[in-house]
């Protein structure tokens, strides 16, 4: 019997985490019921895809945060990844074979050829998948991702990122071929029965119930940090589900910031670097970004000269975007019509915004304190009556 697979390439910022988590958590199901299986190596497939295949796995952010800076150890890691995936698709039997990982959007050429060999070992037929989102949209929300990893806001927004539809998509063209290379509208997908994750479901085939229900799961990952942090948890050394039993965990959403939560997450990165040699800065607390970022207000977008330039720029991109696939997106990128002024984003003085993220990361760092001190009187509690955290 013919395998079918289903390569979703992202991009990054068009719903791919959402739709990785809740494949992951019905993985079951879907195998069971539809003999779909999405590997169970991980929740996301993009670190170990991206690894597996580029070049120098040295230059990925996974391989960087893993302290990994020779070759020898990035190798070693690669065929690790390799045995792990395989090992994986090995143990499973399935109609058809689903992987997702955002970093092969932007793989070379050389690469997606060694990754299509490969998937050629695993099922007879594949198709690709990729989602587009308004410019604009994109580089505000990528934008806002780098300054949560710890940029400065002017330094994104002097090059924004850019969709590079026609780039990127063309590299699957000449690989799997144009006809297997479909395409996604983000906001259309949003806006379906069940959301992203409803609309991503069908275009793997699975019938309305099965697309509605997957799109209606809401899973919880244990590495979500909890209100005493991810950073208290490591150093108790408490397992993670104990340590959430301190502190209650919530769900993973990529939310976007509010304008004033975005001005101070990048001056903080400004003043405080959030990395020092590949470590965390010790002056920065790990959560201090996911507190700051609860901080409500005007949404964030991007100066209006950048966001002129952006639409002028992808115009060409849109243009091919439409033309291959017959659609109609994103028609506003031609406009010349200036955007709207932003009222919030010049209420606030840069030294006003300098001392108000340095005060706020201050106390985040005391209450990272008192959280530890407390976690340990409960973890000596435990200890002192013979009870097993885990």
């Amino acid at each position: 019997m013919t395998r079918t697979g289903i390569l979703h390439i992202g991009p990054a910022k068009t719903g791919t985490t959402s739709c990785q988590e809740a494949l992951f958590a019905n993985r079951k199901m879907l195998l069971e019921r539809h003999g779909v299986f999405y590997p169970s190596v991980a929740r996301s497939h993009n670190s170990m895809l991206t690894v597996m295949f580029v070049e120098d796995p040295r230059r990925n952010i996974a391989v960087k945060s893993l302290g990994i800076t020779t070759h020898e150890g990035a190798e070693v890691l690669r065929r690790r990844y390799f045995g792990q995936m395989e090992a994986n698709l090995a143990r499973a039997s399935y109609d058809t074979l689903v992987l997702s990982s955002e970093g092969l959007w932007t793989m070379p050429i050389d690469s997606v050829r060694k990754l299509r060999t490969w998937l050629l070992n695993f099922a007879d037929d594949w198709t690709v998948l990729f989602t587009s989102r308004h410019p604009v949209d994109y580089a505000t929300s990528n934008i806002q991702q780098q300054i949560r990893q710890g940029h400065v806001l002017e330094e994104r927004i002097a090059r924004p990122p850019m969709t590079q539809f026609k780039r990127r998509a063309s590299v699957y063209f000449d690989v799997f071929g144009q006809e297997n290379v479909k395409l996604t509208a983000f906001e259309e997908a949003r806006d379906e029965p069940g959301g992203l994750v409803a609309a991503f479901c069908r275009r793997l085939g699975l019938p309305e119930t099965t697309a509605m229900e997957v799109g209606r799961s809401s899973p919880v990952r244990w590495d979500e940090p909890g209100a005493l942090g991810s950073a208290f948890r490591r150093r108790l050394g408490l397992p993670d589900k104990s340590a959430m039993g301190v502190g209650l965990s919530s769900p993973v959403r990529n939310e976007s910031m509010s304008m004033l939560a975005t001005l101070l997450v990048s001056s903080l990165n400004q003043q405080r670097p959030r990395l020092i040699g590949g470590k965390l800065n010790p002056e920065r607390a790990e959560d201090d970004v996911r507190v700051l970022r609860r901080i409500k207000g005007e949404k964030f977008r991007l100066p209006p000269e950048v966001e002129t330039k952006v639409r002028r720029t992808s115009r060409d991109d849109v243009e091919w975007l439409n033309a291959t696939y017959g659609r109609q997106l994103y028609l506003d990128v031609f406009s010349d019509h200036p955007p709207s002024a932003l009222p919030e984003a010049g209420a606030y003085s840069p030294e006003t915004l300098q001392s108000l993220s340095l005060l706020l990361s201050d106390l985040i760092n005391r209450q990272g304190m008192s959280a530890e001190r407390l976690g340990r009187r409960i973890l000596s509690s435990w200890q002192a009556r013979g009870t097993n955290p885990s």
